[in-house]
């Protein structure tokens, strides 16, 4: 399963690396605020502390709002178990045969910390056309387990031994058998937890654009992981008729050969999920919130070649009938359709000369009016996705108006000087709103 897992993996990691017709984004970030492991303890109390994290994203944009993303991400988790007191009895053998340690431990603590390598893949939506912009993102991520360690102090621990078999038990004063009271015993090791497991992830926010290749990810996440149980830990002992017998792992670990120390003998309290009697956890799962922020670069953007944007320069002159039609020569480039030839020839000319190219487009206003119509917007529509897509592209915007000129006015030197002071105002006022309806549409308002 695990190698199932890893192989899709490096399949869509591949994938993505070898696209080069879409956008790709490649990301650095920073995250965490609580991160830890979720338990119910029957006893005592777990409270998750704080985690934090960072990494790298690549996402890959097969369509203009969707795309896919892997990466590496590390975080850090970090738990606080603690109880007052606490009565137990686990089974041990003591070299020769089995019995039964019985203890009391009092103000327990026990801090645990999980060191994660992240590989995530999910699905990634943004909006488009703004400055601003919404996205979210839902998946899973493979967690790969590079520490997991615990650290414990026990105020007091008073030992007992008791032998079913002969109905005997041996108080705390048999200290040669590990039968004692003890003070301040500290104890560290490995949490028993699978070192690859599954999880759960979600994210959304706010996409900020910096610059045209520039973008800053703000937003919150959450990780849920799962299957992080561990097989149960044995141990095998030979028993004076020479039987083997196995016992499982213990929360106290008596040791025959140094019975007197219990220090490093008291196991985390996730152990008891493996053993299936007197439990303290029996669930146990990752979960990580918090705040996200990330740094993104467009690689389309940094990687092409340097080259004298080009000048596009959109005449706009009030008609109250639509404008005449465009000679074939003067067809604007922010269509998908392939021009004529002749514009063909004029455009590579002039990227190769460094010579702005400069094709008119007029787009008509109602009679004395700066507002825009619903067939005006739409046509500016179809032209700001194609410049939204082409930063590369310069914008010239120059308004033309006339209406307030006509031949009475003309006779009389005053009404014409009027007219055109109206008409200059009026034709500022109608670039001014067709690059706001542009910059309202994410194309650069420079």
């Amino acid at each position: 399963m695990k190698r199932i897992i890893l192989f899709t993996y490096g399949v869509l990691i591949s994938i993505c690396a070898a696209g080069q017709s879409a956008s790709q984004v490649s990301a650095f970030g920073t995250f965490g605020v609580i991160s830890g492991m979720m338990y119910d303890p029957d006893e005592g109390v777990n409270s998750i502390q704080f985690g934090y994290g960072g990494g790298f994203n690549y996402t890959y944009f097969f369509k203009p709002s969707f795309g896919l993303t892997v990466g590496a991400e590390a975080l850090t988790f970090a738990n606080r178990y603690r109880i007052d007191a606490y009565r137990g009895d686990d089974p041990a053998h003591d070299g020769d045969e089995m019995f039964r340690l019985q203890y009391d431990l009092t103000n327990y603590t026990e801090n645990q910390t999980i060191i994660s390598l992240l590989i995530p893949l999910m699905l990634h939506f943004e909006t488009t056309g703004s400055r601003i912009r919404l996205f979210a993102a839902i998946g899973g991520k493979i967690n790969f387990l590079l520490n997991a360690s615990y650290t414990s102090r026990a105020e007091k621990l008073s030992t007992r031994g008791y032998y079913p078999q002969y109905e005997v038990t041996f108080l705390e004063d048999v200290w040669f058998m590990g039968f004692k009271h003890s003070e301040n015993v500290a104890s560290k090791g490995d949490l028993p937890l699978r070192t690859i497991s599954p999880v759960f992830s979600a994210e959304a926010g706010f996409k900020i654009i910096l610059k045209r290749d520039v973008a800053l990810y703000l937003g919150g996440y959450v990780d849920y992981g799962i299957g992080l149980f561990a097989p149960a830990a044995t141990q095998q002992y030979l028993n004076n008729d020479l039987s083997v017998t196995r016992v499982q792992d213990a929360f106290i670990k008596y040791n025959p050969s140094d019975p007197e120390n219990y220090h490093n003998r008291i196991n985390t309290v996730t152990y008891s999920q493996t053993r299936g009697e007197d439990v303290f956890v029996d669930n146990l799962a990752l979960f990580s919130t918090g705040a996200k922020l990330k740094l993104a670069f467009n690689s389309d953007v940094i990687t092409q070649k340097a080259a004298e944007p080009k000048s596009l320069d959109l005449d706009l002159t009030a008609e109250t009938k639509p404008p005449p039609p465009v000679p074939a020569p003067a067809v604007t480039p922010l269509t998908n359709e392939a021009p004529p030839a002749e514009v063909k020839q004029q455009e590579q000319k002039g990227e190769e000369d460094n010579v702005p190219l400069i094709i008119k487009r007029r787009i008509p206003f109602t009679l004395k009016s700066a507002e825009l119509g619903v067939k005006q917007k739409a046509d500016l529509d179809d032209k700001a996705r194609v410049l939204a897509k082409n930063p590369d592209i310069k914008i010239v915007v120059r308004g033309n108006a006339n209406d307030f000129l006509d031949k009475k006015n003309q006779k009389d030197p005053k009404l014409k000087k009027a007219a055109e002071a109206k008409n200059k105002k009026l034709s500022k006022q109608r670039a001014q709103a067709i690059k706001d309806y542009l910059v309202s549409k994410g194309v650069g308002g420079g």
